[in-house]
């Protein structure tokens, strides 16, 4: 004794206590010299895990409003066994690794480790826009007459769109008219097989009649 220790580390790190803590992971050289100048010198590797890393596959919503989406996650990285809390839309919670039956939206994850390390991210789950019906439709003027009409605009969804027309006709047209007195039943379905109904009521108004006295 006495003895007079010098570090050396990572990023030019330097000091000359005894002991040294707080420090990134990496390698270390501790040189000790006594007071008859004898030196020795160590070399000390301090470790860490690997970062927590997350690789999310997502099935988006078939459809609007439905619930069939899925997030799927794999971790790697880190230390022991993960836990997992996710949120999302209207208030959703869960602690499962993966996601099923969900509607569409951002959801977000955060993974913790045994060490209570943690990394988190965001997944939006695509939408389609709802597949919507616009109509104009023209009522009979005349009793008797055959000049209704109903014209449809779809909206949304996944063009192209295919149309079934049942009811008081069956047609796979966009629109129809010539039409008589009934109930007409429109089925439209986009390309990914999402559907939207609706009914119309052709009407007409009453016969127009009169009476003679003489």
């Amino acid at each position: 004794p006495e003895y007079s220790p010098t570090w050396t580390g990572p990023n030019a790190f330097t000091a000359d206590t005894e002991d040294i803590a707080g420090i990134p992971a990496g390698e270390y050289i501790l040189t000790v010299e006594d007071a008859a100048l004898c030196v020795e010198v160590q070399n000390i590797i301090v470790t860490q895990p690997d970062s927590i890393s997350i690789v999310a596959n997502s099935t988006s919503v078939a459809c609007f409003g439905e619930n069939n989406g899925s997030i799927d996650i794999d971790v790697s990285g880190g230390t022991g066994d993960y836990s997992f809390a996710w949120t999302g839309p209207n208030a959703f919670t869960a602690d499962t690794e993966d996601l099923n039956n969900i509607f569409g939206g951002e959801y977000c994850v955060t993974v913790t480790d045994e060490n209570g390390c943690s990394n988190s991210i965001c997944i939006t789950l695509d939408e389609l826009a709802e597949l919507a019906i616009d109509e104009d439709v023209t009522q009979i003027v005349c009793f008797g007459l055959q000049n209704g009409a109903i014209d449809i605009t779809p909206t949304g969804g996944t063009a192209p769109y295919t149309f079934s027309w049942t009811g008081d006709i069956v047609a796979d047209t966009e629109d129809l008219t010539n039409l008589g007195p009934g109930t007409y039943i429109l089925n439209v379905s986009d390309n990914s097989g999402c559907s939207n109904m609706r009914t119309y009521e052709i009407t007409e108004n009453p016969e127009l009649t009169h009476s003679l006295s003489s």
